[in-house]
């Protein structure tokens, strides 16, 4: 008897902390699984408020509102998640986005808002977006070269009549100055 009660006197206090371990570690695993759960039903209620963005974003573009067009995409990005649940719909936002974001960065351009169209571009490309862009990269290496756009008040005369032809246009002419 004096052997199975120093036994039990020495196993006992050993075998609590590994059976509230257990329990811990069960208890954490439920917790985990509750926690993806919500996260997939989160991103399931925001799949229908993406597509109603993106169909907001493809009118805007068609009335060539690209200003309204933009905010539809991006809000749509950062509804639809980059996953199998959304499926192509996050692919279709970043593209709504990006040509978007060339045609309101053009429009700027045409108005000589120079850093309004570059900061516009910029965050295209950001990698929270699209940095894989290929027009947005394209129209910002343009700027950055020397005296590609006429960036002085006789080139904001002519900006006027760009932007005036933007209205009529899918988008304004971009020519070098002579």
């Amino acid at each position: 008897m004096i052997r199975n009660s120093t036994v039990l006197k020495i196993l006992l206090p050993a075998l609590i902390p590994i059976a509230q371990l257990a329990l811990a570690a069960l208890s954490a695993a439920q917790s985990v699984d509750q926690v993806a759960q919500r996260e997939v039903e989160r991103r399931q209620a925001a799949m229908p408020r993406g597509e109603e963005a993106i169909a907001r974003g493809r009118r805007a573009m068609q009335q060539k509102n690209f200003t309204v067009a933009h905010e539809e995409f991006r809000t749509a990005v950062s509804l639809l998640p980059d996953a199998v649940t959304s499926g192509k719909l996050h692919d279709e936002a970043l593209e709504g986005f990006c040509a978007s974001g060339v045609k309101l960065a053009e429009q700027k351009i045409a108005e000589g808002k120079f850093m309004e169209a570059e900061s516009i571009l910029r965050e295209v490309l950001d990698e929270r977006y699209d940095p894989n862009c290929h027009p947005a990269a394209e129209l910002l290496a343009q700027m950055q070269k020397p005296g590609h756009f006429n960036k002085t008040i006789r080139g904001a005369a002519r900006a006027d009549a760009k932007a005036r032809s933007l209205q009529q246009n899918d988008g304004p002419e971009i020519h070098r100055e002579s």
